[in-house]
């Protein structure tokens, strides 16, 4: 699937994977219970590979930025620069990393959340 939304940075750019996981592996329990019942009754319908959603992701994204740039700083996330994640298209494209990441099988809680037989990473 080719992702076109209209972004200076790139679904598969190391730096927008690094996020992706980065973000993945850091969901809140507040960030989990957003994502989860969406995403339950989208991902039957689209898959993970779906625009939808990706665009799900967008507020977590927002409500993960402090956090997303001090890893980033610290070298926590191994992103190497850090993206000017306030506007909606940049947000969109990490969202479509995450859901390439999980359309790979990439273990996290909310993929347990939503495919119960899944294991935590």
């Amino acid at each position: 699937m080719e992702w076109d939304f209209k972004a200076s940075i790139k679904v598969d750019d190391p730096d927008t994977v690094a996020l992706a996981q980065f973000l993945l592996a850091s969901l809140t329990e507040k960030n989990l219970a957003v994502l989860q019942k969406p995403i339950s009754i989208m991902l039957p319908i689209d898959g993970w590979r779906s625009k939808t959603i990706a665009t799900l992701f967008s507020p977590v994204i927002v409500d993960r930025l402090t956090m997303l740039q001090k890893a980033i700083e610290s070298g926590q996330c191994q992103s190497q620069t850090i993206p000017a994640l306030n506007r909606q298209a940049q947000r969109h494209v990490v969202g479509a990393a995450m859901c390439e990441l999980l359309n790979k099988g990439y273990r996290c809680r909310l993929l347990s959340l939503i495919q119960p037989d899944t294991v935590d990473a």
